[in-house]
């Protein structure tokens, strides 16, 4: 899944690929969410028994710690500037009007 937020900045950095930076060129910075999946170590008490007291006649309950692999899924935000031509612009560098 692919959540964007898109918010448009008038440019005032270096554009890439682009020849000036003033009012032609905008940008925006597009966030979007990505997912990874990270192996998580579980740990768990699993009752047993055994015999005990004096010659093993009677049996006992006894605890121990018991661990599996499983698997979550993980999620963090990043973001990209995407620059393009403001309104009434096009071309490369921006530098033809429309």
């Amino acid at each position: 899944m692919l959540y964007q937020t898109v918010v448009t900045v008038c440019c005032c950095l270096i554009a890439v690929n682009l020849q000036s930076c003033d009012a032609r060129t905008c940008s925006r910075r597009v966030r979007y969410r990505i997912y990874e999946r990270v192996s998580v170590r579980r740990s768990r008490q699993q009752r047993y028994t055994t015999r005990c007291e004096l010659f093993g006649w009677k049996r006992c309950s006894r605890y121990r710690a018991t661990y599996s692999t499983g698997y979550e899924t993980d999620y963090s935000y990043t973001s990209y500037t995407s620059y393009y031509c403001c309104n009434g612009w096009r071309g490369g560098g921006c530098s033809q009007p429309i």
